[in-house]
């Protein structure tokens, strides 16, 4: 079967060709169990290789199903990020576990890295040192599921946190280009729907703001460098240097 041109050209890789055709034949077999019509050909390709792949599985050392192969194994295999799969093999974790892993590399390439490095997932909230050490592959799926949860939902926060510095930023920028305009602060206040009060608050921040862009601007930073690394607008540098 390995060998057969219709096989070797379906896909590029080894696992991609099993992939392919065990979807395929499974999908033909789905048709043929509803009675829905099926091709000439995708009936021949069915008669051709599904007794071919039923002897391979029946004769692993470990008999398997190949749909259950398809549909429970395969997908670890094909949707997970080859470190990941590498990290599973090193540690010895099954499905559940490899899954959960793989979650956690999504949340967090550094942690992942730390923990397979390490082979552990820190204890929280506990004196790990008075603790005995347990290996990754002693941490159930839903232990390092929920470790990469927890991950997410401190990204989440932190994503959140960042959002709202920056809407801040953006209303203390505005608050210093209209200042340098000279437009009163009632006026600035009515126009960005703020209190005075706040208005007041970003003065100190804005002084230090222009002190650094002049400074930056007298030892021979151009105008689009200094509004690109502090993310204000071309006038605003200019009216500070």
């Amino acid at each position: 079967m390995g060998k057969e041109p219709e096989y070797l050209t379906v896909a590029k890789t080894p696992l991609g060709r099993v992939n392919k055709l065990l979807s395929k034949i499974d999908s033909i077999r789905v048709s043929k169990d509803r009675g829905s019509l099926v091709s000439k050909k995708g009936d021949d390709l069915f008669h051709k290789y599904v007794e071919q792949i039923e002897s391979i599985f029946k004769n692993l050392p470990k008999p398997l199903k190949w749909r259950s192969f398809l549909m429970h194994d395969l997908i670890l295999l094909t949707d997970i990020p080859s470190k990941v799969q590498k990290a599973s093999v090193k540690h010895k974790l099954n499905k559940a576990q490899t899954k959960a892993l793989a979650r956690l590399e999504r949340a967090s390439d550094k942690v992942f890295n730390d923990v397979t490095q390490k082979g552990s997932i820190p204890f929280k909230g506990q004196n790990s040192d008075l603790l005995p050490k347990l290996k990754l592959n002693e941490f159930s799926g839903r232990e390092i599921q929920a470790f990469a949860e927890d991950l997410e939902k401190t990204n989440k926060k932190e994503e959140q946190k960042q959002v709202d510095r920056q809407r801040e930023f953006s209303a203390q920028i505005k608050v210093a280009l209209m200042t340098r305009l000279g437009i009163p602060h009632v006026r600035i206040a009515q126009r960005l729907n703020i209190h005075r009060e706040t208005i007041s608050k970003y003065i100190p921040k804005n002084q230090e703001l222009f002190n650094k862009m002049l400074k930056d601007f007298k030892s021979g930073s151009c105008i689009p460098d200094i509004a690109q690394q502090y993310v204000v607008p071309q006038p605003l540098v200019c009216e500070t240097a």
